[in-house]
């Protein structure tokens, strides 16, 4: 039998087992589209999804990450473009309103 699939930690979607041809597999949300680490068997990949921090944890991580964007932004320091930055950091923001229900 296999293990049954927690909620998605960043929105409360459902996972579903994604694979490709090399025999990879992981488990991605069918709503935001995040996903676990690839492993080689749906067990673990099952494992690693199931795997997580709390909320609050996340919701630090997140909002760390949030800063670090901002910051590399002011200080004009990124190696990728200004777009690319503020669409991860609104998307981050994205993910923090879902928590919160907002």
């Amino acid at each position: 039998m296999t293990e049954e699939l927690k909620p998605c930690p960043f929105c409360g979607g459902n996972g579903r087992v994604t694979s490709i041809d090399e025999g990879k597999m992981w488990i991605e949300c069918d709503q935001c589209d995040s996903s676990s680490h690839t492993a080689e068997t749906e067990s673990e990949a099952i494992a690693a999804w199931n795997t997580r921090h709390g909320p609050d944890d996340l919701i630090r991580t997140v909002k760390t990450r949030i800063n670090e964007l901002e910051e590399q932004i002011e200080e004009n320091y990124t190696y990728r473009s200004r777009e690319l930055v503020n669409h991860e950091i609104v998307v981050l923001k994205w993910v923090l309103s879902l928590r919160r229900g907002e």
